[in-house]
């Protein structure tokens, strides 16, 4: 269920990131454009938020939940979650970068 779910926040966080790209982006961005702006990042951060829930020490959904929230405009929140991440696994490049940036 984990890789599932994680594999399914890829994808829709893929669509939804104007910079990604993939064999079918172009098609999948312009069929959830109208939805971009709430559905489908309440969507996101639901399924985050459940990944915490269900596997509280994978530094992925934090990472993928500061993400969306910098997407959606809330970089206190970010900056928090991108913390837990780091104290979850003080290596993790992607968590630290995200800090550098906020």
């Amino acid at each position: 269920l984990a890789s599932l779910q994680k594999h399914i926040l890829n994808v829709l966080y893929s669509i939804s990131v104007p910079e990604r790209s993939g064999p079918n982006h172009a098609l999948l961005s312009k069929a959830v454009r109208p939805l971009r702006q709430s559905t489908v990042w309440e969507l996101l951060q639901s399924l985050a938020m459940q990944g915490i829930t269900n596997q509280p020490t994978d530094p992925e959904y934090y990472i993928a939940l500061g993400e969306i929230y910098v997407n959606r405009g809330l970089p206190g929140q970010a900056r928090e979650v991108f913390e837990k991440a780091l104290s979850l696994d003080p290596d993790n490049r992607a968590a630290a970068q995200w800090l550098r940036l906020l």
